[in-house]
């Protein structure tokens, strides 16, 4: 593996290449994956923004006003709140979490790059590690609580793969596995907040199938149940296969995020492991599906990514 500063857009970034991947991570804006390459055919994994001009995120801002593209992390929530747990009370968790805003520490050894951040607000410090782990470009991830009080948290891979027309998501659940609609524009089929939809389809609506930018919607789910095996792939019409493998002992809950050029004209399916559902501690709590960073303790999860090719070619929506 070989890593190197190079310039993204306007900013700088290291690149992590290896025999079959080339991956660019900013240091300076959130410990961010901005890019990655599937080298054989120079296929972009990640939904990019148009411009020469990286949109800087800042501190306690507003998300969707920064780059909002590639591989973000989500921690220690998704949605912005007002901290209720002592001794935090009263204090703001900003929109999109903390980490994604600010600048991150870094070192290389050769062999990983190592990124890590400590909270301005709360009690934690949030590391991860890349590295190359055979063939797959693999990302190492541990949460520290530097204190002696639990704090609870979400943890999300916000990652928009960037969406291609008749590709198709494969991900471990049995038909008729029950999901919850979080917010939907354009996809009548999936209702409003709250309302149940069955998986793979709902009403005629494959949630599979990566149907052409002209559809105009946007939607988010979240799936009721653990996710019983860590991986989730994404089949493409030319008969390759991205394998997302991830550690569903920590990050046991999934959320699928469908954005088909209705949000900043973007055309992205994100996928969304995650230590906690609904996108915020709190919510996660009321709904049993959430995570718990220990007084003193640690809190360690993966996501990897590797490329195959595909037994299936061809795909039509159910």
């Amino acid at each position: 593996m070989v890593i190197r500063s190079v310039k993204y857009k306007d900013i700088t970034a290291y690149e992590v290449e290896t025999l079959k991947w080339s991956a660019l991570f900013s240091a300076e804006y959130g410990g961010k994956m901005l890019s990655l390459v599937y080298k054989q055919t120079g296929r972009q994994i990640l939904e990019e923004t148009i411009g020469e001009v990286y949109k800087k995120p800042f501190y306690d801002g507003v998300y969707i006003d920064a780059e909002c593209s590639a591989f973000d992390d989500m921690f220690p929530t998704i949605d912005r709140m007002i901290c209720e747990q002592y001794p935090w009370v009263g204090t703001v968790c900003p929109d999109h979490g903390e980490v994604y805003a600010l600048p991150w520490q870094s070192e290389t050894d050769g062999d990983s790059l190592h990124l890590w951040v400590y909270s301005p607000r709360f009690c934690y410090r949030l590391d991860k590690w890349v590295r190359d782990e055979k063939g797959a470009i693999k990302v190492d991830y541990c949460a520290s609580n530097l204190g002696p009080f639990p704090f609870d948290f979400i943890y999300a891979a916000h990652c928009m793969l960037k969406a291609e027309n008749g590709a198709r998501l494969e991900l471990p659940f049995v038909e008729g596995s029950l999901c919850t609609t979080t917010f939907n524009t354009n996809a009548p089929e999936l209702g409003e907040y709250g309302n149940k939809v069955t998986w793979p389809t709902q009403d005629g609506f494959d949630l599979t199938y990566t149907y052409p930018k002209s559809r105009d919607l946007t939607f988010k789910v979240y799936f009721d149940q653990r996710i019983s095996d860590g991986m989730c792939s994404y089949h493409y019409p030319d008969g390759l296969r991205l394998d997302v493998s991830f550690s569903n002992d920590t990050l046991p809950y999934f959320a699928l995020w469908t954005n088909l050029g209705n949000f900043k004209n973007m055309y992205n399916i994100a996928i969304e492991p995650c230590s906690g559902s609904f996108d915020r501690p709190d919510l996660a709590r009321k709904h049993g599906q959430y995570s718990v960073l220990e007084g003193n303790g640690k809190y360690s999860w993966f996501i990897a990514f590797d490329m195959q090719e595909d037994k299936v070619i061809g795909y039509a929506p159910k």
